[in-house]
């Protein structure tokens, strides 16, 4: 059974053959047909499926599955020997101090004071700062860690505390300067900032509070008018006003978003807790050599397999950036020494080691080796992925023990699309099942054939073929009188085929034209689930739906998001 083979729907109104097994707060679930491996591969790399199932290739390239008890307890007590009691004060302190910046409640404040403690744990999770939170399954990602927080620390009898992740460092403006909501007309629609220039890092970015500003006037005229329209969108504005910068808006409104979940945001740029990353950081640099070689042994590993590689490595890169007053730059290694593309020279792999000890603020990891300095910043238990980040974490596994660290156990993000009650009333108005909203065209042709497409097809097919008979006895006819009719007699045959085929199309249109409002709710329901050919979590924001089913609607998705494998359908 694949990735999809249970396809849940949680919050629905059918009483479904788990009924009275997995109910939650009046949810009940239901196990549906399996999706086919073609739409699997579509949406999911190859490798995160079979890390999902099991499947023993995938299974040695991690060393664990995240559905066995026994990798958990083992990395917790790895942690509780050997995660240091100073990094846990200065994590402490830098925390308290950066949440209750944003906003915090007594429950994250409290939980940053469990991680104090020798037996605390983290579930860990994270994403760059997109505008508004970004898409759908950033809100996803930070309720999985709440979730499998709770879980684990029932499970293990011991603290384990949900922490969220802002990439901070990353210097890609594009990736998060944009969202996607449905228009009016149910189409989706682009809304972005206003483009910045230089690579810097997202943290040292202000905020450009004209162009925010008519972002946010763009974004609210697609919106509907509901009654919680006016409220979510001033608690928008407010925790605007109180930021300085996009990283510290998306924090603030995420804090807000899991006020009382005990969620606490975490930013791997605050000042007082980079000292912790700096022996790691500068043995990355000394053991350029020894990273690159095991890097390439796994890579040949995976590729052996048959699996495709997530990230392709930079021919030189050292693994490390440097945050220059021209903003964020890779250092390359070239003939000896490291520099940037830009020429700076910053010296010999030891100068640069010696350079991250003084000024551990002014360096960072890279996409493979962020992982490692995950967790000299937290006892991280587990960390919750996406399809990418989990593939990806396959390339970065043997790094942990070069620099004598455990790796955290990998749980992939809860999948889920979003079938609003209008959606749900489609399904059923055309008889058609939860998969089909992944295959929205190939569901509206076989509805239309049944309402006299296939009709229609079959009476232009026999017309053709009469057509096409009745002009080779005809050409064989003018032959004999004159054989160059012959070619003038196919040249009239296309023609007159090309007149079929016109009269074929318009049939075609008329047919659409009277079962339009049918099209027209099938165009929406690809609009909604699948826009642009991709997963709807993958692509819209979660304000548009606050703004449609207020605050309740928020607290109903915390509360019961789903940890179990596999693509979840949620209808209410």
């Amino acid at each position: 059974m694949g990735f999809f083979g249970l396809l849940p729907v949680f919050g629905g109104k059918k009483e479904g053959i788990l009924q009275g097994k997995q109910k939650s707060k009046g949810n009940i679930w239901e196990r549906l047909v399996p999706l086919d491996k073609e739409l699997e591969q579509k949406f999911y790399p190859t490798l995160f499926l079979d890390y999902i199932r099991g499947a023993a290739k995938a299974r040695g390239l991690y060393g664990c599955h995240f559905r066995e008890e026994e990798p958990y307890r083992e990395k917790a007590a790895h942690l509780q020997e050997h995660f240091p009691a100073l990094a846990r004060e200065v994590l402490c302190k830098s925390l308290h101090s950066y949440n209750s910046d944003l906003g915090a409640g007594p429950e994250t404040l409290e939980n940053i004071g469990l991680l104090g403690r020798r037996e605390t744990l983290a579930v860990v999770t994270g994403q760059q700062a997109g505008v508004l939170g970004g898409p759908l399954y950033t809100f996803y990602k930070a309720a999985a860690a709440v979730a499998l927080a709770g879980k684990l620390s029932r499970q293990l009898q011991a603290p384990v505390v949900p922490v969220f992740w802002i990439a901070a460092e990353d210097h890609d403006f594009r990736e998060v300067n944009h969202l996607y909501l449905q228009d009016p007309e149910g189409a989706p629609r682009k809304v972005e900032l206003p483009p910045r220039s230089g690579p810097h890092a997202l943290e040292h970015l202000p905020l450009d509070r004209e162009g925010v500003l008519s972002f946010l006037e763009e974004f609210e005229a697609q919106l509907p008018e509901t009654e919680f329209k006016e409220g979510i969108l001033g608690q928008v504005r407010e925790h605007l006003d109180r930021s300085k910068g996009l990283t510290g808006w998306f924090g603030r409104l995420l804090t807000w978003l899991f006020a009382g979940s005990g969620l606490v945001v975490f930013n791997p740029l605050m000042p007082g807790l980079r000292p912790l990353a700096a022996p790691l950081l500068a043995d990355i640099a000394l053991k350029r050599k020894e990273i690159n070689g095991v890097l390439q042994a796994r890579e040949k590993e995976i590729q052996a397999l048959g699996y495709p590689l997530q990230v392709k490595r930079q021919r030189g890169h050292t693994h490390l950036f440097a945050f220059l007053p021209g903003g964020r730059a890779a250092l390359l290694w070239k003939g000896g020494r490291v520099g940037t593309r830009q020429g700076e020279d910053l010296g010999t792999p030891g100068e640069v080691a010696a350079k991250i000890r003084e000024n551990p603020g002014g360096f960072g990891p890279n996409v493979l080796t962020r992982p490692l300095v995950q967790e000299v910043f937290l006892p991280t238990l587990s960390y919750i992925g996406g399809p990418g980040e989990v593939s990806y974490f396959a390339q970065v596994m043997p790094l942990y023990p070069l620099f004598s660290l455990k790796a955290p156990v990998l749980y992939p993000r809860t999948s889920v699309t979003l079938l609003e009650p209008r959606l749900a009333d489609y399904l059923e108005r055309y008889g058609l099942a939860e998969e089909d909203i992944f295959r929205p065209r190939e569901a509206l042709q076989a509805y239309l054939q049944g309402q006299g497409w296939d009709t229609l097809e079959e009476a232009f097919a026999r017309l053709e073929g009469k057509i096409k008979e009745e002009y080779r006895g005809l050409k064989e006819e003018l032959s004999r009188v004159d054989r160059g009719l012959e070619a003038l007699a196919e040249k009239n045959l296309g023609r007159v085929l090309q007149e079929a085929a016109y009269l074929r199309g318009r049939g075609q249109q008329a047919l659409k034209e009277k079962h339009r409002r049918a099209v027209r709710h099938f165009t929406y329901l690809e609009n909604a689930c699948l826009p642009g050919g991709r997963l709807q979590e993958r692509t819209y924001n979660i304000f548009p739906y606050l703004v449609k089913y207020g605050p309740g609607f928020l607290q109903h998705l915390r509360d019961n998001l789903p940890l179990e494998g596999g693509h979840h359908i949620h209808r209410w």
